[in-house]
Formats: structure tokens, C-alpha cells, sequence
């Protein structure tokens, strides 16, 4: 696009569009709108206003714009501005346009700023001029050209039909067009699967070039001379030609309602597919259910019926057309029997045959009537449907025909198998047991009665013998125990014969199996390494002949010699043995009749079991460097068999084995001296229980050696106060008061009790000069009391201080850092005359005087109800505590390390207190070895 200034050479210009500045307030004469710092168009206010008489400043020139880049005769052409054109008189500015196509004015475009595509030519210049007009004078012109370019072409393809078979040809339509009316060159290629193929420039491909599957693919090329070739393909898939019936037939020709129908058919495939076929039958028109092949059975044929075969050719792929057969009808059937039996397979001279016709059939459902006929040695003798022995006689062959007729024809004759006629079979008259209550050693025999032969023959006997109503489970003449149990039913079958033919049988009467007494062969007891802890077991090894029996066994249980347990129980626990004991079981086999021989185990001795395992620990995880290192061991769980033990304790210092002088608190070597402890050192503890006879698993802890600690502590100024309502806390005899004190002045009350403020009913613990004080004062029997130790607390240094009343009259002592410390004698007690008090931390009952209050740090503030010992004091000074409220003595635990929304937290959940503090009033100091 191409934008020029050329000189003003238009006379004529039209008026399209008004651009005014926003905020400009016009007048009837010019000059008179407001100023240009109002002007929102001119919001810096650089458009001066025109002086009175002064003449009118032109508007700026337009900057103009014309588009598309790149415009074909498919498009718009669009002339926009980049920006409002300015007026420096603040009037309002309307742009005015003409438009030219190569040169020649286009007069019905003035009043557009677009040119439709349809008004354009391939190469065409089109120029649009625009100025500035503010009703009085014009700008500048200015203008902008572009040139049009060529249009592509379009291309559409298109192949028929959509879904081809085989049979088909392919139609290829090509709409190839050019918007400015280039001649086209169109060219076509044809592609099978991606591969090219011949011929080429064709619209039509046959369909003996076609197979099924194939994909035909038609590439249509178009080009103008200008563009880039435009190119679009059209594909199908050549899909399956449908098979086809050619013929039809049923046979045989004259089919009755006794034939089997039969189909025969010749299908075709276009695509040479083997054809598979379905087959449907119907019989007057209605579908024969579950007749599915190309035969029809005699069942489904009813005389004077219409039939007909539907038949639906299938390649694999899709079905054809169905076909049906010419109709068919059904002609009168014959009847017919399956068969004719007699109805004893087994003749005797005695015996009336009688001949029994089978399987009557009449596809035509006529009455059923059937004619016999009998033949004895292939002789005929006689008709009807029975022939008795007056016919015939021993050793003769008998046999029958039989004749189906249904009225209109008969069917074909069927014959009998024939019989022999038998000899007569022997009689038994009975049969009886030798031994009706045998025990499982006995041989059981048979006693026969009186045989009998017509004729004549040598009689013999079979035997079959049953056991609880099962069998036969023997066939000898004799049964013996190992086909029978006691309380087993016993009787034999006993069955005649002459060598021809075999007798009734007879059956015996019944024996019943007599007990045999169960007996102990093996007992076992296990383990055979017994502990006190163990449970003994007995598996016994028992034999009864009776296999049937249900056996019982009685135990009973001996340690040494005695009789401690007796039942069915095959177990003894370790609650009835001690170590070094013998034990033994005696069983007793019982079944449903008696008890049998008792017997008695090999004894086992019960064996030591080692100690159980301790539980080993530290007073907490880091150690002051200035206190005995305790290794605390505690028994988990008593020795198995009840034996003292011992515990050897073995150190380690950074891995190494320590081979210094340890001392004893509870257990030998369970104490490090302060003078072997260095900060960061670790030091691991091994504990190996010993019961005298064995020892148990090592058990080992380990701590870490620190010269600080850091802790949250509460902060007294010299002012302040902690007041708790002490609910029972201070009433009892004895008890022991703990905490961790850092004094910043040698003055000052640690921990009062008062019965109110203002009373002299009170226990205090203060600092005088830095020495641990007493003051204690009642209106009772208590007395008064004021007394000094000689324990002094180091200023700006953390102390352990510990205040026992050992439950004697005056009996205080006190511990500073776990080591104990002279007291003046005392008439006072702990607290029993004081009753259930206030107590105070950081000021005394009175709180006026400055030397009534603490100031430094207090912090892990205990109160106990019984009077610790120096050993307890100095391993639990260290600990933490963390499960302090399961421990029964300890009557309220303050740790003092935040700030819980006015409440001073009792971590064993009985004294909480109301307070005032924040959480200013809690610092983090360092708790560190002197």
C-alpha cells in the first residue's frame, strides 16, 4: 500500500463523517467555546485559544490508512484513520473522501470508506484521498493506494457413488473455478492404497479394476499460472458385493409325515467369498422354531401341510437376499413300531409270555392297532399277545411278530429277540451264624438248611455277607474282623444253585460285633527344652481294634510325683512347675464300654529362663555437664521363675568402651562422676540382666552431655506476683517444694503460702543476703518460726532449689543443685496448721516493701505431697517431666513457659491458677552449668 500528500486538486468533496473533540463547547461565534485547559482533547491544554478577530487555524491533516495488505478481488477494501484528526481551534472536524480506481474517480463511492470485492479487478490501483474540514477551512490532503492482487482459484472434488462394491464404477466430479476467470489446468491422478496407479486424467474407473477392500483415491491438481498449485483428493473403499441364491429345491418329491425333508441349493458370491447359509422352515406359513439346517425332521411334517425352505446366503461379509422354495405338500404316512419285546426275559415252564409292541408311531396321528403272531423253534404257534408254557418246554426257542396298521396301510413287520425257555432253579430252605456276638479276632461262619433241585440237579451255594446293611463285603463262607467293627450288624446272603440256574436266596440271622479295650502305645511330651514360661504339651499315640469307637483319654499330670492337674487337657501350663522340677502325664484310654491299660510318660525337667530384659533411660535426652550422669534401670517384668536379679552395667564414651570409676546410686557402676562429663560428649548405657544362673538381653540408652539448656521462664521485676488458690495443695504434714531459681537481687520472697492477704497466718521461702530463709508464722499450735540455712544461691545464674518437710516437727532441709545444705533448727512444720492457702510466687503475704518481692527468673515450679530423698532430687532435677501428670506424688507441676489466655497451666490438670501476666513476662534464657 502506497499513502502520498499530493497538492489539492478536487473541487468536490462529500461530506461522510464528523469527528469532534470530546469535551469541546461550541458558540454562535467563533472563539467563543471554552478554554483549551478544559478541553478533554487537549487535556495538557497545548491548544491555545484563538484571540478575539484572530483568523481560523485549519484542522490537521488526516492520518489515513488503506487495507487489506495484500487485498485480492475477494476483498473489502477498508479506509480507516490511526487517530482522530486534531483541531487546533478546538472545533469539530470533519473528514471528507474520494476514491479512484487507476486513475478514474469512482463518484458513487464519496460517501464510503469501503469498497465492496465485487467493484475490484485483478491489477486494478485504487486510491483514496481524504483532508480535514473544521467548517471553515481544510487541511492538507492526503492519500493511500493499493494495487489488487490475483484471486487463487477454488477446488472441489467429489467421487460416486459413496459406497461402492465390486460391481460398481467410480464417477470422479471436479468443480475447478477462478474468480478472475484465469484458464485452469486440471490434472488428475488416481491412487489404490496409497500406491499411484494408471491411468491418469480420467474421470471414470471401472469396476473390473476394483476389488473389494481397496481404497481409490482421485488427486485433483488446478493451476491458474499464478498461485500455487491447489490440490484435493476424494476417496473411497470399494466394499462387498451382497451373494445371491440361483436355485432352490426340496426332496424327495412326494415327501410323507414319516421322510426327512431335504434342501438343496446353489448360491454365488461376486467376490468369490465362500458362502455360508441360514436356513428358516415354515409350515403353512408359520416359522418352525429351532429348525435351522438344510433338513427338516419326519416329526415337524403333518399330513396335508404346505412346507416351505427360506434360505439367506451370507459371504462373510454381509447377507443376501433370502430365498424361499416352491411349497410343498405333505402326503399320508405309514404307521411303524420301534420294536416288539417279550415281557420276561427269563422263561420257566411255569411261565405266561406276554409280546409287547414298542414305539408305536403315526406321523398322521391315526389309532393305534398292531397284529401278533408267535413261533416257537421257528414253527408258528398261534396269534394274540400271550403264549403260555402249554406251547412250549425246556430248551425251546420262543419268539413274536408284531404289525402295525393304521386302517389305510400297513406298516413293516418287526420281531422279538428270541428266549430260551430256562431249567428251573434249586431251593434253600434257611441259613443260620455260628457266632451272633464276635469280637474283631473271630472267624464268623454259616450253618445251611435243607436244598431241594426239580430237577435233579447237584445243588451248590454262593455266599454274599453284609456289614451294617453295606455289601456284599465278602463272598467266602467265612467273614473274620477285618470286614467288621464292635457294634457292627452281621448276617449273610446264601444263594442256591444246580449248575444251570440259581435259587432264592436266603439270608442268615444277625451278629453283633462284640468291643475290644483301647491301648496306649507312645507318649511324647513337648518341649523338651521346658521353661517355667512354657506350656507342656502330650501328644499320645492310641490304638483301639474298634475303629469305630470314639475314644476319650484321661491325663494326669504329675510334677514331681505329685498329681497337680488330671482331665482331658493335653496341656500343663508353667503356673504348676517351678525350674528343677520333674513332670510326667499318665493316660488312660477310654471308649464307649471301658477304660484300658494306663500309661505313664518319660519325665521332663523344667530348665532356668533367663532374666527378662529392663528397660533402660537417661532423666532426659541432654544432661547438664554439672550433675552425676544415672543410668536408670527398671525392672519391666519379674524373673520367670521368680529369681533375684542383678544388673551389670557396662559404659560407653563416643563409641569407645569407658574404662574410668564409676560410683553407685540403685546399681553398681549406674553413675558417672561430674568430673569425667564434657559438653557434647554422648554416653551410652548396656544394662545385661543376671539371675545367678543365666543372663538375659542387653538393653542400652544413650545421652548427650550439654553445659546449656535453653527453657521458657517466667520474669519477675521486682513488682510483679503470681497468686494461685491452692485447693489442697499445702494441706499435709510433709511434702517437698521444687524450682529452677536465677536471682538477679539477693532479696526477695520465691514461694509464699497465706491464708489471706494481710493475715500473719503464713509459710514463706525467701532470700536474705542471697541465703535461703524461712519465715513461717500461725495463729495455732504450729508456732512461729524464722530461720536461715547456710544455702546461698549464686546471683545471674540458674540454681535447682529444693525445699523439703520431712514430716517431723521443724524438719527442714533444703538442696542446692541437688546437694544438701545446713538449716537452722525450725519450730515450724510444712503446712499442716496452714490449711488449704493461697499460694504466691515472687512476693511475699504482705507485697509492700521492695524487699517482699523477686526479681530475676523462676521456672519448673513442683510442689510434691511426700518428702523427696537427696538421690530422687538430684536424678529428677534434670527431667522434663513429660509425663508428670501420671505420677501420683506429684501434686502440681507449673513449667512456666507461656502464656495460656490468663490461666497458669497445672500440667498435672488439679491447680490450675488465675493470673494477670502476658506473654512479655516470658523469656528464653540459658540453662547452663556454673
Amino acid at each position: 500500500m502506497h499513502i502520498s500528500f499530493p497538492t489539492p486538486v478536487l473541487p468536490i468533496w462529500v461530506f461522510l463523517s464528523a469527528v469532534t473533540a470530546a469535551g469541546c463547547t461550541p458558540t454562535d461565534e467563533k472563539g467563543g467555546s471554552s478554554s483549551d485547559a478544559d478541553d478533554p482533547a487537549d487535556p495538557e491544554g497545548t491548544t491555545e485559544p484563538p484571540e478575539p478577530d484572530q483568523p481560523n487555524r485549519p484542522p490537521d491533516a488526516p492520518d489515513l490508512q488503506l487495507g487489506p495488505d495484500g487485498a485480492t478481488t475477494a476483498d473489502t477494501l477498508v479506509a480507516s484513520l490511526r487517530a482522530d484528526p486534531r483541531d487546533p481551534d478546538g472545533d469539530a472536524v470533519t473528514v471528507l473522501y474520494v476514491w479512484s480506481a487507476d486513475g478514474v474517480r469512482q463518484s458513487e463511492l464519496d460517501d464510503a470508506t469501503e469498497v465492496p470485492a465485487e467493484r475490484t479487478a485483478k491489477g486494478q490501483t485504487w486510491e483514496v484521498i481524504a483532508e480535514s474540514f473544521d467548517g471553515t477551512d481544510y487541511s492538507e490532503r492526503v492519500s493511500a493506494s493499493l494495487v489488487v492482487a490475483d484471486t487463487p482459484p477454488t477446488l472441489a472434488v467429489s467421487l460416486a457413488p459413496e459406497a461402492p462394491v465390486t460391481t460398481d464404477s467410480l464417477l470422479l466430479t471436479v468443480d475447478a473455478s477462478d474468480p478472475d476467470d484465469d484458464p485452469l489446468d486440471v490434472s488428475i491422478v488416481w491412487s489404490v492404497d496409497d500406491d499411484t496407479e494408471a491411468p491418469v486424467d480420467v474421470d471414470t474407473i471401472s469396476a473390473t479394476d476394483t476389488v473389494r477392500g481397496q481404497t481409490w483415491t482421485a488427486t485433483v491438481t488446478v493451476e491458474d499460472g499464478t498461485h500455487d498449485p491447489l490440490v484435493e483428493t476424494a476417496s473411497v473403499v470399494i466394499g462387498n458385493a451382497l451373494p445371491t441364491v440361483d436355485t432352490l429345491t426340496l426332496s424327495p418329491e412326494a415327501a410323507t409325515s414319516s421322510d426327512t425333508l431335504q434342501a438343496e441349493v446353489e448360491a454365488f458370491d461376486p467376490d468369490g467369498d465362500p458362502v455360508t447359509l441360514t436356513w428358516m422352515w415354515t409350515t403353512d406359513g408359520v416359522v418352525i422354531a429351532d429348525e435351522t439346517t438344510d433338513t427338516l425332521d419326519a416329526a415337524q411334517l403333518v399330513r396335508g401341510a404346505e412346507v416351505v425352505v427360506h434360505v439367506t446366503p451370507f459371504d462373510g461379509f454381509e447377507e443376501g437376499a433370502t430365498a424361499s422354495s416352491d411349497p410343498m405338500v405333505i402326503e399320508n404316512s405309514p404307521p411303524s413300531l420301534t420294536g416288539v419285546s417279550l415281557d420276561a426275559t427269563e422263561v420257566y415252564e411255569a411261565t405266561t409270555v406276554t409280546c409287547r409292541a414298542e414305539g408305536w408311531s403315526d406321523a398322521d396321528d391315526d389309532p393305534e392297532s398292531v397284529v401278533f403272531e408267535w413261533w416257537v423253534d421257528g414253527v408258528s404257534a398261534g396269534t394274540g399277545s400271550t403264549l403260555d408254557g402249554s406251547a412250549f418246554n425246556k430248551g425251546q426257542e420262543i419268539g413274536c411278530t408284531a404289525t402295525p396298521d393304521d386302517g389305510t396301510d400297513a406298516g413293516e413287520t418287526v420281531e422279538s429277540e428270541l428266549a430260551t425257555v430256562f431249567n428251573t432253579p434249586p431251593m434253600l430252605s434257611d441259613a443260620s451264624l455260628d457266632n451272633l456276638t464276635p469280637q474283631e479276632a473271630d472267624v464268623v461262619g454259616v450253618v445251611l438248611g435243607t436244598a431241594s433241585d426239580d430237577d435233579g440237579d447237584t445243588v451248590s451255594y454262593s455266599y454274599a455277607w453284609y456289614v451294617d446293611g453295606d455289601g456284599p463285603v465278602h463272598t467266602g463262607s467265612t467273614l473274620d474282623g477285618d470286614h467288621f467293627n464292635q457294634g457292627s450288624t452281621i448276617y449273610v446272603v446264601v444263594t442256591p444253585t444246580d449248575g444251570s440256574a440259581s435259587g432264592d436266596s436266603v439270608t442268615s440271622d444277625v451278629a453283633t460285633g462284640a468291643n475290644t479295650l483301647p491301648t496306649v502305645s507312645a507318649v511324647s511330651l513337648t518341649p523338651t527344652s521346658l521353661y517355667t514360661d512354657d506350656t507342656l504339651t502330650a501328644s499320645v499315640s492310641v490304638t483301639d481294634p474298634d475303629s469305630e469307637d470314639e475314644l476319650s483319654l484321661e491325663l494326669e499330670w504329675s510334677v514331681e510325683g505329685l498329681v497337680v492337674q488330671t482331665g482331658e487337657s493335653d496341656e500343663l501350663d508353667g503356673s504348676f512347675f517351678e525350674r528343677d522340677d520333674a513332670v510326667t502325664v499318665t493316660v488312660t484310654p477310654t471308649d464307649s464300654t471301658g477304660a484300658g491299660t494306663a500309661y505313664t510318660s518319660s519325665a521332663v525337667t523344667v530348665l532356668n529362663t533367663p532374666p527378662p530384659a529392663p528397660s533402660v533411660s537417661f532423666a532426659s535426652s541432654l544432661h547438664l555437664s554439672d550433675t552425676e550422669l544415672v543410668c536408670l534401670v527398671t525392672a519391666v517384668e519379674d524373673d520367670a521363675d521368680g529369681d533375684s536379679v542383678d544388673y551389670t552395667i557396662a559404659w560407653e564414651l563416643g563409641g569407645t568402651a569407658w574404662t574410668g570409676t564409676a560410683s553407685t546410686t540403685t546399681w553398681t557402676d549406674d553413675t558417672i562422676p561430674v568430673s569425667a562429663l564434657v559438653d557434647d560428649d554422648v554416653w551410652k548405657c548396656t544394662v545385661t540382666p543376671d539371675d545367678g544362673d543365666d543372663t538375659g538381653t542387653a538393653v542400652a540408652s544413650s545421652v548427650t552431655i550439654t553445659d546449656c539448656l535453653s527453657t521458657d521462664a517466667l520474669e519477675f521485676d521486682g513488682a510483679s506476683v503470681a497468686t494461685l488458690g491452692s485447693q489442697g495443695l499445702t494441706d499435709r504434714s510433709q511434702g517437698t517444694l521444687e524450682m529452677w531459681v536465677y536471682p538477679m537481687s539477693d532479696e526477695g520472697t520465691l514461694f509464699a503460702i497465706t491464708r489471706s492477704a494481710g493475715t500473719s497466718n503464713r509459710l514463706e521461702v525467701r532470700l536474705d543476703g542471697g541465703a535461703v530463709q524461712f519465715v513461717m508464722s500461725t495463729n495455732n499450735s504450729c508456732g512461729s518460726a524464722n530461720s536461715s540455712s547456710t544455702a546461698t544461691l549464686a546471683l545471674d545464674e540458674w540454681s535447682h532449689l529444693a525445699v523439703v518437710a520431712n514430716g517431723t516437727h521443724g524438719g527442714w532441709e533444703v538442696y542446692i543443685n541437688g546437694v544438701g545444705e545446713t538449716v537452722a533448727s525450725s519450730s515450724g512444720g510444712w503446712g499442716s496448721c496452714m490449711g488449704s492457702e493461697q499460694l504466691r510466687l515472687g512476693a511475699s503475704w504482705r507485697s509492700s516493701a521492695a524487699t517482699d518481692h523477686f526479681i530475676g527468673f523462676l521456672d519448673d515450679v513442683r510442689v510434691w505431697s511426700t518428702a523427696r530423698s537427696a538421690s530422687e532430687i538430684a536424678a529428677g532435677m534434670n527431667d522434663a517431666y513429660s509425663s508428670a501428670a501420671s505420677d501420683p506424688d506429684l501434686l502440681a507441676w507449673y513449667n512456666l513457659d507461656a502464656y495460656n489466655g490468663g490461666t497458669l497451666v497445672d500440667e498435672t490438670g488439679s491447680h490450675d491458677g488465675a493470673w494477670g501476666f502476658s506473654d512479655s513476662w516470658f523469656q528464653t534464657v540459658d540453662f547452663c552449668v556454673p
